[in-house]
């Protein structure tokens, strides 16, 4: 993180990047920079449907940050901005790309994200797609930052199970790395 205020987000191809920003991650930013990905791996002749899938990941992946990151403000005008990482990795030789993102949560978030990664793990696809209806319909989940659908919607778009890490920084704040394959 840039000064600790920056959203950093890289698009690599074999290691060489492609594109770089540098920008508070806002709401406001969120769909420029997906399009921005999108259409700079459409422009590079990727695989269509992994890269729609990179798109609605990247979404759900910076939502996360800018709703769940220690130390999220919220300006006068009720805006809300955050600080992370991101990044998008396309390796040719395997034809795979990576999402990672990391940003700062309070360590009380790390139970509830790993029972969301326990509960899609080893899911088929149309497991996964039964549990988002029903999550949808119970709205059992929703939360004042969402319905707690976004681990159900980024599983039934990857090809490796989601991994997390975190890393105790102070007493009550943990870095919190998630990362995933398409």
């Amino acid at each position: 993180m840039k000064n600790g205020k920056e959203l950093d987000l890289c698009i690599k191809m074999d290691e060489e990047i492609i594109s770089e920003l540098h920008s508070k991650i806002t709401q406001e930013n969120i769909i420029t920079t997906v399009q921005t990905i999108k259409q700079q791996l459409l422009d590079n002749n990727l695989d269509k449907e992994k890269v729609f899938n990179i798109y609605d990941i990247s979404i759900e992946m910076l939502q996360n940050i800018l709703k769940y990151s220690y130390g999220n403000r919220i300006d006068e005008d009720k805006k809300r901005e955050a600080d992370g990482q991101f990044i998008v990795a396309y390796n040719s030789i395997n034809d795979k790309f990576t999402i990672s993102s990391s940003n700062l949560i309070t360590s009380n978030q790390i139970e509830i994200i790993e029972q969301r990664v326990v509960e899609v793990a080893g899911l088929s696809e149309k497991e996964l797609r039964k549990l988002l209806r029903t999550k949808m319909k119970s709205k059992k989940d929703n939360h004042e930052n969402g319905a707690g659908l976004g681990f159900v919607t980024i599983a039934t778009k990857i090809s490796e199970p989601i991994q997390v890490n975190f890393e105790k920084v102070l007493e009550n704040v943990t870095k919190y790395s998630l990362t995933v394959m398409v």
